[in-house]
């Protein structure tokens, strides 16, 4: 469900959508969680959009 824009598919359209996914794929998912749309000018201003100041060296030792 996105609260910025309403959803312009019939109940048809929506469940012809949902079957392409068979029943036992779905079946292996716990959950479901739901993303909100962020708008572009949020993303494009964000601080998180600047690469980070964080070299591979360390990116690498703080996976393992």
């Amino acid at each position: 469900m996105d609260r910025e824009k309403s959803c312009s598919c019939s109940l048809h359209e929506v469940k012809r959508y949902q079957s392409k996914i068979s029943g036992p794929l779905l079946d292996r998912f716990d959950m479901i969680v739901e993303v909100p749309r962020i708008s572009l000018d949020k993303i494009l201003n964000s601080e998180s959009a600047v690469l980070p100041s964080v070299s591979s060296e360390e990116m690498y030792k703080d996976v393992l």
